[in-house]
């Protein structure tokens, strides 16, 4: 992509918005969101966008299908994604079916090692300057509260940032 794109990326998922909306960001592209089709349309009403990436599961907001992922699937736990970001060794979240009263620091302890130690800047990772994001806003987490009382529930987005690590070789990757 040799020039910069206006993009609108529609979709009912907020993973999958963000996810993108960094990807093309982060190619010098700029990037608008929208959960619905309907949002989608009311925004493109007050802006010209050239491009548009349309991937959305149901165009109305009153869908109500039987969606093979909802909570009820999951035995009592929610799922949560978990991204490193600038780590693209990684290329996409992880996603980890959480007891909602697990406490906080138990992802830091047990949940992320397992994601990604396999990283080569994993143990100079330091967590007293990690920065979180919680579906896309700033989050500081209370590592002995549950995850569900700090506002986690299902196919929620956990970002985690470490500006001091640039990714293997410098590279983020």
């Amino acid at each position: 992509m040799d020039q910069e794109m206006k993009i609108m990326i529609v979709d009912d998922e907020m993973i999958v918005r963000e996810s993108l909306l960094h990807w093309f960001e982060k190619n010098g592209h700029k990037v608008e969101t929208a959960s619905s089709g309907l949002e989608a349309l009311e925004k493109l009403e007050r802006r010209s966008l050239k491009d548009t990436v349309m991937a959305t599961r149901a165009m109305q907001a009153d869908y109500h299908g039987d969606f093979k992922d909802s909570k009820d699937k999951f035995g009592g736990n929610i799922v949560v994604y978990i991204g490193w970001d600038y780590h693209l060794m990684f290329c996409a979240s992880r996603a980890f079916p959480l007891p909602p009263e697990m406490p906080f620091g138990d992802i830091v302890k047990a949940v992320i090692p397992e994601a990604f130690a396999i990283h080569p800047e994993f143990d100079q990772i330091d967590w007293n300057k990690v920065q979180w994001t919680l579906n896309g806003e700033d989050f500081s987490p209370d590592h002995d509260a549950s995850i569900e009382s700090q506002g986690l529930d299902h196919k929620c987005l956990l970002r985690f940032s470490t500006p001091e690590l640039q990714g293997y070789a410098g590279a983020h990757i």
